[in-house]
């Protein structure tokens, strides 16, 4: 579907990624290598005579995100500059939100955050919090109750841990 759009035969796709491939082995970064995953099908030979309905063992790749920008970054032509754009644009829009700052409504709150955030442990740890209205007065309820687990700073369903 994509070398339709990119408007490129297979042979020169199969090429390119075997220059990758041998650039990306040349450089010494292995890892990237998993983003271009061979592999091999088998298609029916249209034709006539003996070599017809038989198959034939064709070479492919699984391609990951990464391993298909690492690819398409490299074709020109204008369907490939318009796919650059926008990778460029998605780029430009996620460094627009990670860069805003991010403000709580309640400053409280957000005080709060800078005491906690520097005692927190490597291990796993619970956080519990209690939210009461009027503490002071004989009127005190508490209007909001949570246990939360972390386990390895990864959150887990706070619903399962109460």
């Amino acid at each position: 579907m994509w070398l339709r759009f990119l408007e490129k035969g297979i042979l020169h796709v199969l090429r390119d990624i075997e220059n990758i491939l041998n650039d990306l082995r040349e450089i010494g970064t292995s890892q990237d290598l998993s983003n271009f995953g061979e592999t091999y099908r088998n298609t029916e030979i249209r034709g006539f005579g003996k070599v017809k309905g038989k198959t034939r063992k064709d070479r492919c790749y699984n391609l990951t995100r990464d391993g298909f920008s690492l690819l398409a970054m490299g074709f020109t032509g204008k369907k490939a500059l318009q796919f650059k754009i926008a990778f460029i644009n998605a780029f430009n829009e996620m460094e627009k939100l990670l860069q805003k700052e991010i403000k709580s409504p309640n400053k409280y709150l957000t005080d709060l955050m800078e005491l906690i955030y520097p005692n927190l442990p490597q291990n796993d740890y619970k956080v519990s919090v209690i939210i009461t209205d009027n503490p002071y007065s004989k009127e005190a309820k508490n209007v909001f109750s949570l246990n939360y687990l972390v386990d390895n700073r990864t959150p887990k369903d706070p619903k399962k841990l109460q």
